[in-house]
């Protein structure tokens, strides 16, 4: 039987859904904008990052209809691994130009730092699923 879900965890879902909507039309609309630093290989990327905010909007509806623990740290994984894919692509493609080219750097090893903290995270979680901790 499903657990009921908390008037807390309620709201933070829902605030989740919003938000992540919001950044998905951010998000298609940045080449409009004209963001300086963006490129044209943008839109070579655009698809996966708006997979994985799409993921998030129905991990988050998931959780409104069943708020297991066992089940968010099972999705959250496999959120986790989009994320990491997402960060792959955006690292290959690169859709980024800056005045310096210690910019480009600064930011491939953001990006890397990010996709090694959504590793460790990922295997947390995946471990918190396996335990059935809550």
């Amino acid at each position: 039987m499903a657990k009921a879900v908390k008037k807390p965890e309620k709201l933070r879902y829902i605030a989740a859904i919003v938000i992540n909507a919001i950044l998905i039309w951010v998000f298609a609309n940045l080449l409009n904008w004209g963001v300086p630093f963006l490129t044209s290989d943008y839109s070579r990327v655009f698809w996966a990052i708006d997979l994985s905010l799409a993921a998030t909007i129905l991990a988050n509806i998931l959780f409104l209809i069943f708020d297991h623990g066992w089940f968010r740290h099972l999705i959250q994984t496999g959120l986790n691994i989009i994320a990491i894919i997402v960060g792959i692509i955006i690292f290959l493609i690169f859709p980024f130009t800056f005045a310096g080219e210690s910019w480009a750097i600064w930011v491939k090893v953001a990006l890397i730092a990010v996709m090694i903290g959504i590793g460790i995270g990922t295997i947390v979680e995946f471990i918190q699923f396996i335990l059935r901790k809550d």
